[in-house]
């Protein structure tokens, strides 16, 4: 049996490394020194970011270069070519230039302070042509040429940037992103072997245990006589899945960054690898499954899953026939180890054994895992209770449908006790566990697999077919603060990623002034975060991808304009405290005119090229239509 299963798995690894040749075909007909480093090209340089590092809702593309905190830094062009696209945004990208080169891939240079003048100018004249700060242009072929080494842009803090970098991508023609450390860059020094921080393991059905208990549980790796060793021993029993929190550090720069191959071994036998070769921009979503969303939201690290959740459609994967979950139903000794390797393929390898015959089978303090104030959880399809531990190993009574149902503990830890309810046998609308009363306010168990639409009295739910990754069962209360006049609609999954928009249909129950109100989400300590929303009839109606506490808020106040001193031209800040800064206009002597906006500072410059002699008129708009208007001399 352990020789077929051997068998099975050399098998499988074969078919994983046929897969991955075929993805480092590309890399391999690039031969390194095609692409020059787009920055202080020759010297050493450092990054903030490399390809496929975690983010919250997608991995990264590219690499974030560092420009030492300053703007203004030439940009090279990679290799000969040129410019498909030009953008100037708000956000996101902020100004960028895609730039096409004769082997087929493109490269992308991100939050730019400015373009080379050729392409600055005809960029220039669209805003006017347009009337529009945001422009995104493609550009005939040939229009604007460059020379491996030419500058065409310098570097910036435009857009989504949280501080001076350049975003650098390489893309195949179907505009797949490509690993750039792959090409040969010596200005990038990397001797160093990733790390692996923290390890977790996860009950992956209600019959499984870690150190007998059910749940997820996070343990710090330690060196211990020159080993490295989780910090509480562990004994595994049943499903498990693994997750790790591992980063690569590059000398010279202190960011932690992403780690391009990880491997888990169970017993000597590969069961999980994942190599982040190229990132497919349909699929960035799966990430919310790639990683633990759950803990991340909560504060935590993000988590990578060394087993292929339900609903995570990524190819990144090469794993056994369980997904990479471990399978433990014996008391014996067993092992795990994990392999980390970067992208200048500096490797290092963990061994973890597990169900030690010394080791405790009891979690630290630091370790354990208690249920939130709710008192209970649900983790996949199981639903935990706990009790405080004051009645011994009384019955929990669970009541649905009119029935109730008596519950013995699944099992005890650290005086308390713990029960297990499987949700295919339905969806509980109470319970009682040892004197004190939980609520649940289940609605309904939604499918990931099939369009779905659900309404009730306050509210209406539609989803399409795998917006949700995984089963949801439903909880949703309606309440009303009557201090502030505010109607509550609490989705009770802050937790729950989803793939695709629903669409969501709030019925209120006050008059509102269809005008000026609009959907909010309800944050931490009641703060209110603009969503929108459109009314039809007498109902408000949301596309989101969040299924959070919402209300509905007005908003009568115009946003606020002051003047900043300026020795050139006019400049102000602008900012409006409710739904948001949703337009501006500005206009010398009735005829458009361009103004710079820096959403981080909330700045509006005019154009620098024109000497303002008249009249500016200043319009701006928020969310709710409020305006403000300003005239200024010149």
């Amino acid at each position: 049996m352990v020789k077929n299963y051997s068998i099975l798995m050399l098998n499988k690894l074969l078919a994983f490394f046929l897969l991955l040749s075929s993805y480092m075909l590309e890399a391999q007909d690039i031969e390194k020194g095609y692409y020059m480093f787009p920055v202080r090209p020759g010297e050493v340089n450092y990054l903030s970011g490399t390809m496929g590092e975690l983010r919250s809702t997608h991995f990264h593309t590219g690499l974030d270069i560092k420009t030492s905190g300053i703007t203004g830094l030439p940009i090279y062009a990679a290799a000969d070519g040129y410019i498909m696209r030009a953008k100037v945004s708000l956000n996101g990208y902020g100004n960028a230039l895609y730039m096409v080169h004769p082997n087929g891939t493109i490269t992308v240079y991100a939050h730019l302070k400015s373009f080379q003048k050729k392409i600055a100018d005809f960029v220039y004249k669209e805003q006017y042509k347009k009337e529009s700060f945001a422009v995104d242009l493609t550009l005939e072929k040939d229009k604007f040429t460059f020379k491996k080494g030419d500058v065409i842009a310098l570097s910036g803090n435009s857009g989504s940037s949280s501080g001076p970098h350049l975003h650098f991508e390489i893309r195949n023609k179907n505009h797949k992103v490509l690993n750039p450390l792959k090409y040969g860059f010596d200005e990038i020094k990397d001797n160093l072997a990733p790390t692996l921080s923290k390890l977790a393991f996860i009950t992956m059905d209600k019959n499984s245990r870690v150190n007998g208990m059910f749940g997820r549980f996070e343990f710090n790796i330690i060196e211990k006589d020159g080993v490295n060793v989780l910090e509480v021993p562990v004994t595994l029993f049943g499903n498990i899945g693994v997750e790790a929190y591992a980063y690569d550090k590059l000398n010279g720069a202190r960011n932690k960054n992403g780690v391009l191959v990880q491997t888990l071994l169970f017993d000597y036998f590969p069961i999980f690898n994942q190599n982040i070769e190229r990132i497919d921009f349909s699929k960035q979503r799966n990430i919310l499954k790639h990683t633990n969303y759950k803990r991340s939201k909560e504060g935590g690290r993000r988590f990578n899953k060394y087993y292929v959740d339900d609903g995570n459609f990524l190819n990144y994967y090469e794993t056994n026939e369980l997904n990479g979950v471990i399978s433990i139903f014996d008391p014996l000794e067993h092992s795990i180890d994990i392999q980390l390797e970067d992208s200048y393929e500096n490797m290092i390898q963990y061994h973890i054994p597990l169900n030690d015959a010394g080791y405790s089978k009891n979690l630290t303090q630091k370790n354990m895992y208690f249920l939130n104030k709710r008192g209970f959880d649900v983790r996949k399809n199981t639903l935990e209770l706990m009790s405080d531990g004051k009645e011994s190993g009384c019955f929990a009574r669970i009541f649905m449908g009119g029935e109730e149902f008596l519950y013995s503990h699944a099992y005890k830890s650290d005086g308390k006790y713990f029960y297990l309810w499987d949700l295919h046998a339905g969806l509980p609308d109470s319970a009682n566990v040892c004197g004190k009363s939980i609520v649940f306010n289940f609605n309904k168990a939604i499918p990931s697999e099939q369009k779905t639409a659900y309404s009730n009295e306050s509210f209406g739910l539609s989803l399409p077919t795998y917006a949700l990754f995984d089963t949801l069962y439903m909880r949703y209360t309606k309440t009303v603060d009557t201090l502030r006049q505010l109607e509550y609609f609490n989705f009770q999954h802050p937790d729950i990623p989803l793939r695709q928009s629903a669409t969501l249909t709030l019925k209120p129950s006050f008059e509102y002034d269809r005008k000026k109100s609009a959907i909010y989400a309800v944050g931490s300590n009641n703060r209110l975060g603009y969503m929108g929303g459109d009314w039809k009839n007498e109902n408000l109606v949301l596309k989101t991808r969040d299924l959070i506490k919402y209300t509905i808020a007005a908003d009568t106040v115009p946003p606020e304009v002051d003047r900043l001193k300026s020795s050139n031209g006019l400049r102000l800040i602008i900012k409006d405290k409710m739904s948001g800064i949703h337009s501006y206009r500005a206009e010398l002597n009735g005829k458009w005119l361009l103004m710079d906006y820096e959403p981080k500072s909330g700045i509006v410059s005019s154009d620098k090229k024109i000497l303002l002699k008249g009249k500016v008129t200043f319009v701006i708009k928020d969310n709710a239509e409020n305006f403000s208007r300003v005239e200024f001399s010149f």
